[in-house]
């Protein structure tokens, strides 16, 4: 178990390494181009933002109505002692 805790933190040390050095290049890229004048370009995503990308939320298409009607669901539930779920579909 020791093995599996020491790789974790090892594997972990070195993908913020990873991180902090293309944060780095990419700094420097963007003041060489900042140096060039207009005519520079630099690549301004992160390199954690390509590895892990943020996903986007989904839009909320339901009425005003449909809404409130959903949230005193909660309540209730809340009220009845079951757990709280936020975002599941089953609620609707």
């Amino acid at each position: 178990m020791r093995y599996v805790v020491a790789r974790a933190r090892t594997e972990s040390a070195l993908r913020a390494y990873r991180f902090y050095i293309a944060d780095n290049v990419r700094i420097i890229g963007q003041n060489t181009a900042y140096f060039v004048g207009e005519h520079g370009a630099y690549y301004p995503t992160r390199f954690e933002d390509l590895i892990h990308p943020a996903e986007e939320p989904e839009e909320d298409t339901r009425s005003c109505v449909e809404i409130v009607h959903d949230m005193w669901q909660v309540i209730r539930r809340e009220a009845d002692g079951e757990p709280i779920r936020f975002g599941s579909k089953a609620d609707a």
